[in-house]
């Protein structure tokens, strides 16, 4: 394999090529509210995965000492900028919540 030789001198400014270049829009900021009944019994929302995935992070917040619980999504949960997507999200991923035990 060769080995890679940048094209630009030491202490050029270094830009990314145009040429084959995608700009990935930025993502608005997206708060997203636990479910009160679960926050009022002390879950904290973590994050939304697909459950296929969560399986490491259920492992290392259980041993971190922390209880955890799979919710579905609820549709008036995502924001309404998420458009079409909302469905495809509620049916296909999970959120994660955790709690520290007793």
């Amino acid at each position: 394999m060769p080995d890679f030789k940048p094209e630009h001198a030491a202490g050029d400014d270094c830009h990314a090529p145009k040429a084959g270049r995608i700009e990935i829009p930025i993502l608005p900021d997206l708060n997203f509210t636990p479910d009160p009944s679960l926050a009022e019994q002390g879950w904290e929302r973590r994050f939304m995965a697909d459950p296929r995935q969560v399986e490491e992070a259920t492992r290392l917040y259980t041993e971190l000492g922390f209880e955890v619980r799979m919710e579905t999504i609820d549709p008036s949960e995502l924001n309404e900028i998420c458009g079409s997507c909302r469905l495809a999200t509620c049916r296909a991923y999970v959120t994660l919540y955790t709690r520290k035990r007793p």
